[in-house]
């Protein structure tokens, strides 16, 4: 394995009058009102900035989440849990094809664009993006021309297969061009999250909704005028299409965003289409894929076992799977992911082993927070609301409590995934998924087996089994891929105290607040389902709003979960967050006031994450992308 510190030369060719010296005269202390700047400056208030940014657009889409997947879709649009099962046997299906022709060149992107762009070398990094882009689609008309082949000729004849023809051939176009999400993806290896939020919340409001809606009202016609087919079969298909369509705008979005940003540098965006891209861009793209693609395709093998287990073993398959989807969107909330993967392949590829564990120690700080307060929330008043207004989904909710012990842990493994690849090192984001997915199929095969657990214990619930079942993969996986990351790659410290203990402590107060709500909804809304839909946007907006502000993020400074140095980079975040800043400049001032006023202030400033060694090589980065490129002034 190449030492991180051989991988600073990189950084130095590219300017042979760097020096300690030079460190010492730039200064990185930006005013916070100078927002252009402070998205362009080396350190953790990017990776903050890009997950706060988002923060208006997650209450958008929760708003209109509650309305449309938690009233509208369930009693109006798609009343067929069954769409959602069988949409996902499909996907499932074919996931393995996609991921072995795919050969994981998408993964290169972001660790490769953001590696060269920390150093300045921009065109370098496009080569890239150029090799994805070709190389997608002439590999996607292979794949939509195999499909199409399989599904006209052979498909029909197997009996399972046999009604899902046309739901094979319309998913199978996902894979042409197969470009459509490359410039969102290099928005974030720029790590311009601001764009890249903005495009998300088009793409998933605006766009995704209403293609979807659109394209499952018109099956859902198709299949009432085509009764060999069916409504449900005609919604089916209308859905699947419909995912895929807003795609292609989303794209331009992100394409118009993207070009915008190389005006900075003096490139149009058209150079970044034209297939120019030398043998060493071909090889260490592909190498890295390669790496990274072990890890999908053990997760899709482990995937198809499991569909097959689940379609053999759980009775009324589809229907389950459908009402899981729902319960697993809920609590896939509390799976906030911060954007770190570029940050982290800019530090360590170019030696800075200081700023990598700052920015690993301070993601760590920010999922604590994070998760112990939406899983809390979501536990103790989503299954109410759920049961009430949601229809033929109404069953969902009791599936929320039980699922959202495995969903807490895998903000983690996501953050471990974004480690390895941004380390140059995806093979090990395969190990840890390897060890993942053959729990995982065991963990499924003993629960869901009859000749398992189901024969063993008296009246088997084997909905809860299949809800539990991912528990114990996802341990696994946490144990091993972050003991891998701290024997190969660097030491992982975590701020126990501001990580765990304070967030677990400042949830408190949130169990006597939301019994509070809960009362009022049980007492004088559930009955009436539109009071209760009102009343539920009403405590969302306060979920959003209010219950951080004036409650937890108060308590978690007053627990000694905030020091100094985290409520710079809050409030930097804060200032480059966007349309959300009001709302981010709020939770700001609680989590100050709750510093302020706290006994425990010392205890929270003898707690922090050191910095004085991150802050250093920070500068260094700053300094060798402004006299590389003179785009920084």
């Amino acid at each position: 394995m190449n030492s991180p510190n051989d991988k600073v030369n990189l950084a130095k060719d590219s300017d042979d009058s760097f020096s300690s010296k030079d460190v010492e005269q730039v200064d990185l202390e930006i005013p916070v009102e100078d927002k252009e700047e402070l998205w362009k400056k080396t350190g953790f208030q990017r990776i903050l900035g890009g997950y706060w940014h988002n923060y208006i657009f997650v209450l958008g889409t929760m708003v209109f989440g509650l309305l449309i997947l938690g009233v509208l879709f369930p009693n109006y649009i798609l009343p067929f849990p069954e769409a959602l099962g069988f949409r996902s046997v499909v996907t499932s299906l074919f996931a393995l094809m996609f991921t072995i022709f795919d050969v994981g060149i998408g993964s290169a992107v972001t660790r490769f664009v953001a590696e060269f762009v920390g150093v300045g070398k921009i065109k370098k990094g496009l080569s890239y993006v150029r090799f994805f882009i070709w190389f997608q689609m002439f590999t996607g008309l292979i794949q939509v021309t195999a499909i199409a082949v399989w599904g006209l000729h052979w498909a029909p004849e197997i009996k399972e297969f046999s009604s899902l023809v046309w739901m094979f051939l319309i998913y199978s176009t996902v894979q042409f061009p197969g470009m459509l999400g490359i410039f969102k993806s290099v928005l974030s290896a720029f790590q311009r999250f601001d764009k890249v939020n903005i495009v998300t919340f088009v793409q998933t409001v605006l766009l995704e909704s209403s293609t979807q809606i659109g394209f499952i009202f018109l099956g859902r016609w198709w299949g009432v005028n085509n009764p060999q087919f069916g409504e449900l079969m005609g919604a089916t298909l209308g859905y699947i299409l419909g995912l895929y369509i807003d795609d292609f705008l989303a794209m331009m979005l992100s394409a118009k965003f993207f070009s915008d940003i190389l005006e900075e540098y003096n490139i149009t965006f058209w150079e970044t289409l034209v297939p120019e891209f030398d043998k060493k861009t071909v090889v260490r793209a592909t190498k890295f894929g390669l790496k990274n693609m072990a890890q999908g395709i053990f997760y899709q093998i482990s995937m198809l076992m499991i569909t097959g287990m689940t379609i053999a073993w759980l009775p009324n398959y589809a229907t389950i799977v459908g009402l899981f989807s729902i319960a697993d969107g809920v609590t896939r909330v509390v799976i906030q992911d911060l954007p770190a993967k570029a940050a982290i392949s800019e530090s360590y590829n170019n030696g800075k082993i200081a700023l990598t564990k700052y920015y690993t120690t301070a993601t760590f700080k920010c999922y604590g927070i994070l998760t112990f307060f939406l899983a809390v929330e979501i536990v103790q008043l989503v299954p109410s609301v759920i049961s009430t207004v949601a229809g033929n989904y109404a069953s969902a909710a009791w599936m929320i409590a039980p699922l959202m012990v495995s969903r807490f842990f895998i903000g983690p493994i996501h953050f471990s995934d974004s480690v390895h690849q941004g380390c140059d090192k995806p093979e090990y984001a395969a190990y840890s998924l390897a060890v993942q997915m053959i729990g995982r199929a065991i963990s499924f095969w003993i629960l869901l087996s009859p000749k398992a657990l189901p024969s063993l214990i008296p009246n088997y619930n084997l909905a809860l089994a299949y809800v539990l079942a991912d528990f114990p993969s996802v341990i696994a996986k946490n144990i091993f891929a972050w003991w891998i990351v701290d024997r190969k790659l660097f030491k992982v410290k975590i701020n126990w105290w501001q990580t765990i203990i304070a967030p677990a402590l400042s949830t408190l107060p949130l169990f006597a607040v939301n019994r509070v709500l809960l009362y009022f909804f049980n007492t004088y809304f559930r009955d009436n389902p539109t009071a209760a839909i009102i009343y539920a946007i009403c405590i969302l907006i306060f979920l959003i709003f209010g219950i951080p502000t004036l409650v937890f993020f108060p308590t978690l400074g007053f627990f000694g979960g905030w020091d100094e140095r985290g409520l710079r980079h809050l409030k930097e975040a804060a200032e480059i967050s966007g349309p959300s800043k009001p709302i981010t400049m709020m939770l700001y001032k609680g989590a100050k006031f709750g510093f302020d006023h706290s006994p425990l202030r010392e205890f929270g400033q003898e707690h922090k994450i050191p910095y004085k060694s991150a802050d250093r090589e920070a500068k260094e980065l700053f300094l060798l992308r402004r006299e590389s490129t003179g785009a920084i002034k």
